[in-house]
């Protein structure tokens, strides 16, 4: 295992002295550094050109506290720390308000030497939100890196910099109008019966590199884990299971049928999930039930994020969530002055693609992330903002 898929806290001594015994070379994603400097203005620019660089191209990991010499790892020395916390904090505080536009998604980690001293590393993800501009002091400069070290993006690179971003918006947008489109033409692994449905992708930005794969083989026994949004409570659970070429499914099959059914949720072999699922509701009012906007779904994210960080799957995340098949359906809260009245419009188109949301760490909350994309479901109802929180 490379040291890039090596999970931050498991790296130790044992791993650094890999590096020096193999000779891992500097290159496009290792960089080692005798010293960590971050006290002066002028250290600021040099981390955050550092930082910047990696995040513009291919992601990586800075190594404090090891030299080099021609590239080449030597002894490690270490560093003293006093406090690792507030370091961490310093650190972090530093790469989030000294890039424009902010960086997410990058870790900082301790590794603890015999002597007492420390390597400090800082893993940076490739990122998508890419060019990154060095803003502090209102220093408008943007960096990349080849294989022997960072360099300044001259205006022709910083233009296709811009437009591989776009062109990563484009991708993550165009796979869930893609999907959703063959999932509702009954082209997806299981087709769902007619009525309300609701399709919800979790998409890391870095699912569409070349090579990228997650050992689906390990989470295979956690099927009610796995299953898709609203369905996780029904019955014993999912009842069907299987690999396909996409990587591994779990379905609500209908009747034993594995192809007819309830729900399914894909979880792809580059990290995405896709959970397609039939909606709760009324039949006789076409009322659709809140609860799984503002309750199960919230529950299921969580449960599904927990999953992609056991197959090491590297925020950022985008949230995309679909409601299909519900023009001329209500949603509304059971005693009500809404339901009391009748006074509520039912929603006014077949499909809500609901803006996508970005899950920035595992450690985000999710109460407050999601919250923009479960109140633009009400909004499509006719509020102006979600009647359960409103009523709290």
């Amino acid at each position: 295992m490379s040291i890039a898929d090596t999970p931050i806290e498991s790296i130790n001594e044992a791993t650094l002295k890999m590096l020096i015994a193999d000779e891992v070379d500097e290159q496009l994603r290792i960089e080692y550094k005798a010293e960590l400097k971050y006290t002066t203005n002028d250290d600021k620019k040099e981390l955050l050109r550092d930082v910047s660089s990696f995040a513009n191209t291919a992601g990586g990991d800075i190594f404090f506290g090891i030299s080099e010499t021609k590239g080449k790892p030597v002894p490690i020395d270490g560093l003293a720390v006093a406090d690792a916390d507030k370091l961490t904090s310093t650190l972090e505080q530093m790469v989030r308000d000294g890039l424009e536009p902010r960086l997410s998604g990058h870790q900082v980690g301790f590794i603890r030497l015999e002597s007492g001293k420390y390597v400090i590393v800082i893993r940076i993800p490739r990122s998508y939100a890419a060019p990154h501009r060095v803003a502090f002091q209102s220093t408008p400069q943007f960096w990349a890196r080849r294989t022997n070290g960072k360099y300044f993006l001259d205006v022709s690179e910083l233009r296709n910099a811009f437009l591989l971003s776009e062109t990563a918006a484009e991708k993550i947008r165009g796979f869930r109008a893609d999907r959703v489109s063959k999932l509702l033409a009954g082209q997806g692994p299981v087709i769902l019966d007619k009525g309300p449905k609701l399709i919800f992708h979790l998409i890391p930005l870095d699912a569409f590199q070349t090579g990228r794969f997650v050992d689906l083989n390990s989470i295979k026994d956690q099927e009610r884990s796995l299953g898709a949004i609203g369905w996780e409570h029904v019955g014993r659970g999912p009842n069907h299971v299987r690999f396909n070429l996409d990587g591994f499914l779990v379905s609500h099959a209908r009747g034993g049928d594995p192809k007819q059914g309830l729900a399914c949720c894909q979880w792809f072999r580059n990290g995405i999930v896709e959970s397609f699922s039939s909606l709760w509701y009324k039949t006789e009012k076409m009322r659709l039930l809140w609860n799984v906007f503002e309750d199960s779904l919230p529950k299921s994210v969580k449960r599904f994020l927990d999953v992609q960080e056991q197959l090491r799957v590297q925020p950022p995340i985008v949230a995309l969530l679909t409601v299909c098949d519900v023009r001329n359906f209500t949603m509304v809260i059971e005693g009500s002055y809404h339901e009391i009245r009748g006074d509520i419009d039912p929603i006014d188109r077949d499909h809500l693609l609901v803006p996508e949301v970005m899950i920035e760490s595992y450690e985000s909350d999710l109460q407050t992330v999601l919250r923009p994309m479960i109140d633009a479901v009400w909004n499509a109802a006719g509020y102006a903002e979600s009647a359960v929180q409103k009523s709290k």
